[in-house]
C-alpha cells in the first residue's frame, strides 16, 4: 500500500526549504538507482513490507493430569516421543503466558508415526487458577495424518476458531487428541502457531465467502418455505418407466413446468435449468414423461427429482409453486411388514463377541451403522470385488467388507429382529477410495461424521444413489435372506433403540451406553448396570427391577405414565 507522506510546509519558509531539500536527495537517489525507478512518486512513500511474525512455539505439558492414554518425553530438545496407551490419547500444552498475535491462525508441527491416525482433534480451553477448565463445545476435528517414516508437515488452520471460541489469551491453552488408534508410536517437533501462507489466505477467504453465500441461501430458502402460491403441483407418481405429473397453474404469463434435480437450488431459478422446463398448455395440467432422461449426458432416473410450476416474464422465470418429490414410488419389490414384537431395541448394533445381548437383552429391533464409504470405490482397487452397475457407470464393492456386514445382519435375521440402517459419510480423509469421499464429502463439512451427502453436483447424486440402489437390492430381499415405561405406554410408537450399545469416547463425556469402553481401564466392555434394567423390561421382572426408581423420579407408581383413556 502506498501512503501519501508530506512534511507539512506552514506559513514559513523553512518548510519550503526542506521540502526542496528532499526533492533534491530524492534526484539524486533516483540518478544513482538507475532507470528501473525513473517513474517513482519521489512524494509518494512506500513503506518496507511488514516482517513476517515469529511463530510461537507450542510446549506439551508433562503433567500426567492434563494427559490421557499417552506416554510422552521430550528425546532432545523441542522433539517428543509419544507412544498411545488407549483409544483416546491426548495431551495438553502450557498456557499462553500472553496474548497471542491475531495473525498467527495456523496450528503446525512436523511429525513421524508407525501408523495412520483416524483423526486430530483440538480443544480450545483455558486454565484458571492452575486448573484446567473443560469445555468440550469449543472444539473441531480435523483431518487425520498419514503414516511416515520421515519427516512430514501437518497444518490446520484455526481462525474461525479463535474468533468464535475468543481464544488467543493469556492462560489459553490446547488439548491435542490423536484418535482413538492405540499402540502408536509418534514423533513430534515444531510445534507452533504461525501465520497463513497466501495459499492458505486465499483458501480461508474462500471459506468466508461460501459461510456469507451460506447466510443468503438461508434467508431465500425461509422466504421460499412461508411463500403462498397460486399454483401448485398435486401429485408426483412414478411407476417402473414413467412419471406422471399434475397440478394447475394461476395467473399472467406463459407457464412452464420445471424439473427440479438435487443438485438444483430450487430458490433461485438459473437460466442453467431452462433444459429442464416443459411447457404448459392448460389448467389443471397432467403430464407424463419417461421416467430415465440424459439431461446431463448421462442417464438419470427422474425419481430423484422434484417438480414445480414456474412462471415466465419479461424479467425472467420465477417460482409460482413449491416443489414436489414422487408422491407413489413402483416398488421393485413387495416386502412384506415385519411385526414388532416389543418395543425394545438396541442402538449400532455389530456382530461379535457381545452378540449374545441379543438374547439376554430380548432385542425385537436394532439400528445398524453402515458407512459405504468403507467398501464403495470408484474403480476396482483390487480382485474380486462386487461390481454394481447404476445408470451407466460401474461401481466396485469389497467383497470382504461387504462380509462383515452380511455377518450382522444374518444375526439379527436369525432372530426375526427388525433394523434399520444409518447411512453414515465418512469424512473424505477416512475414505477408502480418496476420488470418491472427496466427491460425496458435504461441502459445508468441518467435523464428525455425517449423514448428508454432497449433492450439489451430478456426478455426485448419481454416485449416492447408485450407493442406495446397491444397498437396496442386496438386503431388501422377498426370501429375508439377510425412558422404558414412558415408552412402553405410548401406542404411537412401535420400538426404541437404546443408544449406545456401548460407551463411545467420540460422546465427549457422555457415557450413556449399556455397556463399558471396549477398551474401558477397569472392566473392559463390562455391563452397567442399566444393562440389568434394561434386560428386565418387557419382562416379568419388569416391576421389582423399576421399583428402586419411583423415589428417584419422585413419583408414587408408575400408573401417571399411562395414556389418558378417550
Amino acid at each position: 500500500m502506498k501512503t501519501n507522506f508530506r512534511f507539512p510546509s506552514g506559513t514559513g519558509c523553512s518548510g519550503r526549504l526542506l521540502h526542496g531539500a528532499l526533492h533534491t536527495l530524492a534526484a539524486a537517489l533516483l540518478l544513482f538507482a538507475g532507470s528501473a525507478c525513473e517513474n517513482e512518486d519521489p512524494d509518494v512513500y512506500t513503506p518496507p513490507a511488514p516482517e513476517p511474525l515469529a511463530p510461537l512455539t507450542l510446549v506439551p505439558n508433562m503433567d500426567p493430569r492434563v494427559q490421557n492414554d499417552i506416554e510422552i518425553e521430550e528425546e532432545t530438545t523441542g522433539v517428543y516421543h509419544i507412544h498411545t496407551t488407549g483409544e483416546d490419547p491426548y495431551f495438553c500444552t502450557v498456557p499462553f503466558d500472553g496474548n497471542v498475535p491475531a495473525d498467527l491462525n495456523v496450528l503446525a508441527f512436523e511429525y513421524q508415526t508407525d501408523r495412520r491416525t483416524d483423526h486430530i482433534q483440538l480443544f480450545f480451553w483455558t486454565e484458571v487458577d492452575g486448573e484446567v477448565i473443560p469445555d468440550v463445545e469449543r472444539t473441531i476435528v480435523t483431518t487425520p495424518f498419514e503414516a511416515a517414516d520421515t519427516w512430514k508437515e501437518y497444518s490446520v488452520r484455526i481462525r474461525k476458531c479463535r474468533e468464535e471460541f475468543f481464544w488467543g489469551e493469556a492462560g489459553n491453552l490446547l488439548r491435542i487428541d490423536f484418535g482413538t488408534v492405540k499402540d502408536a508410536d509418534i514423533r513430534l517437533r515444531n510445534l507452533r502457531l504461525r501465520e497463513m501462507t497466501d495459499a492458505e489466505r486465499a483458501e480461508d477467504a474462500a471459506e468466508n465467502e461460501n459461510d456469507q453465500n451460506a447466510s443468503v441461501y438461508e434467508e431465500r430458502l425461509k422466504e421460499y418455505l412461508h411463500a403462498s402460491y397460486t399454483s401448485k403441483v398435486d401429485r408426483v407418481e412414478a411407476t417402473a418407466d414413467k412419471i406422471r405429473i399434475t397440478g394447475s397453474y394461476a395467473g399472467e404469463g406463459s407457464f412452464l413446468l420445471y424439473e427440479l434435480p438435487p443438485y438444483a437450488d430450487i430458490t433461485r431459478i438459473e437460466t442453467a435449468y431452462q433444459k429442464y422446463a416443459t411447457p404448459l398448455t392448460q389448467s389443471p395440467f397432467d403430464v407424463t414423461f419417461d421416467r430415465m432422461a440424459s439431461p446431463e449426458g448421462f442417464p438419470y432416473d427422474r425419481l430423484l427429482s422434484q417438480w414445480a410450476v414456474v412462471c415466465r416474464t419479461a424479467e425472467g422465470d420465477r417460482i409460482v409453486s413449491h416443489g414436489r418429490y414422487a408422491d407413489e414410488v413402483a416398488a421393485l419389490r413387495n416386502l412384506p411388514p415385519v411385526p414388532m414384537r416389543s418395543k425394545k431395541g438396541l442402538g449400532g448394533f455389530y456382530a461379535g463377541d457381545y452378540t449374545s445381548d441379543l438374547d439376554d437383552l430380548g432385542i425385537t429391533s436394532a439400528t445398524v451403522n453402515v458407512s459405504p464409504l468403507q467398501f464403495m470405490y470408484l474403480s476396482p482397487a483390487k480382485a474380486g470385488m462386487v461390481e454394481h452397475a447404476y445408470c451407466g457407470e460401474t461401481y466396485y464393492f469389497d467383497t470382504e467388507k461387504l462380509d462383515a456386514l452380511d455377518a450382522t445382519l444374518r444375526e439379527t435375521a436369525a432372530r426375526d429382529i427388525t433394523v434399520a440402517a444409518i447411512l453414515l459419510v465418512d469424512p473424505a480423509a477416512e475414505a477408502r477410495d480418496a476420488e470418491l469421499g472427496a466427491l460425496l464429502q458435504h461441502p459445508d463439512y468441518t467435523r464428525g461424521t455425517y449423514t448428508m451427502p454432497n449433492m450439489t453436483t451430478p456426478k455426485a447424486v448419481r454416485a449416492y444413489a447408485a450407493m442406495i440402489d446397491f444397498l437396496a437390492q442386496r438386503y431388501c430381499r422377498e426370501d429375508d435372506a439377510y425412558g422404558w415405561k414412558k415408552i412402553a405406554a405410548l401406542p404411537g410408537i412401535d420400538g426404541i433403540q437404546w443408544h449406545n450399545w456401548f460407551d463411545h469416547r467420540n460422546e465427549g463425556t457422555l457415557r450413556i451406553g449399556l455397556r463399558r469402553y471396549p477398551d474401558d481401564a477397569e472392566d473392559p466392555g463390562g455391563k452397567k448396570p442399566i444393562w440389568e434394567t434394561y434386560r428386565d423390561a418387557g419382562t416379568d421382572r419388569e416391576e421389582e427391577a423399576f421399583a428402586p426408581f419411583l423415589s428417584v423420579i419422585g413419583i408414587p407408581d408408575w400408573n401417571i405414565l399411562q395414556p389418558v383413556a378417550d
